[in-house]
């Protein structure tokens, strides 16, 4: 008898085993979401490779490091603040791959080839957008003001400096673009020079989310004006709009050094600072 019930209870143990191994195939064990956070990247290839860029800007006020490489222990670039976006190195990412970490260019920087050096950052700390390259918009010199400017990324930010690879500031910038398209906007740059040179389409009060209809009102190639002192102050930045909320400019008021600062992309709300006139360029 005793041997009988020895034997039953060895076989119930080991159906018993056989039955949570079973289960543990099929209900995933439940860890971190950091460490499993991956995303398949398909669309935005698909993009890359049909002449858009590819944005990943950061939606959140905690800083997102860039990192030399896929690792926290690797040299870090910078910290990308709230608004602050970098391009996405869309060539660097296959087909049917998921991803923990975002491949992106530091156009401040040159890798052993002389090219655009990549750093990486944490995918699931970022949000994913695109802008058509091919054609930023309908007006020609629009278009080619932006694509200027975005050939200037990483050039840094210097006071009254006018240098489009040196150094420049946030108006000399914006005046440089256009200059450099085929329309002269001013003599000389400077934010309320350029206040004058465009008509007002709106003006946003600070510390407020822009609304639908003021979203609907903006325009590619529209100029955005900030204050000195992010919510007090006179005029003291501008950038060009180029579409989805983001905005090129030269930036100096949080950082000098690419990609929190000098001529980078952000979104229109960056930082702790609020657009507050949308102007147009006349004759726009």
């Amino acid at each position: 008898m005793t041997e009988r019930v020895t034997k039953r209870g060895i076989r119930n143990f080991i159906l018993i085993c056989i039955l949570a191994m079973l289960a543990g195939t099929f209900v995933p064990v439940k860890v971190s979401a950091a460490t499993t956070y991956s995303r398949t990247m398909n669309s935005y290839i698909v993009k890359g490779k049909k002449g858009r860029i590819v944005l990943a800007y950061n939606p959140s006020q905690t800083g997102v490091p860039v990192y030399a490489r896929t690792s926290p222990k690797s040299q870090q670039y910078g910290v990308l603040g709230f608004g602050d976006a970098v391009v996405v190195n869309t060539k660097k990412l296959k087909m049917n791959k998921k991803y923990a970490w975002l491949p992106v260019y530091m156009d401040n920087l040159k890798d052993a080839k002389g090219r655009k050096a990549t750093a990486y950052v944490r995918m699931g700390q970022l949000k994913l957008l695109s802008l058509n390259a091919k054609k930023y918009s309908n007006n020609r010199i629009i278009d080619k003001a932006i694509k200027t400017g975005m050939k200037y990324l990483g050039t840094p930010f210097i006071l009254g400096g006018l240098s489009m690879t040196d150094g420049i500031d946030c108006s000399g910038f914006v005046g440089k673009c256009f200059q450099m398209a085929g329309r002269n906007l001013a003599s000389w740059y400077h934010t309320i020079t350029l206040e004058g040179v465009s008509r007002q389409i709106f003006w946003h009060n600070t510390n407020t989310p822009l609304t639908k209809e003021e979203l609907n009102k903006m325009k590619v190639g529209d100029l955005l004006f900030y204050l000195d002192k992010d919510t007090s102050g006179a005029i003291g930045h501008v950038g060009i709009y180029i579409g989805k909320g983001m905005m090129l400019n030269a930036s100096g008021h949080y950082g000098y050094v690419y990609p929190t600062g000098g001529v980078c992309i952000k979104r229109v709300q960056y930082g702790q600072r609020y657009m507050v006139l949308c102007k147009r360029i006349i004759g726009f």
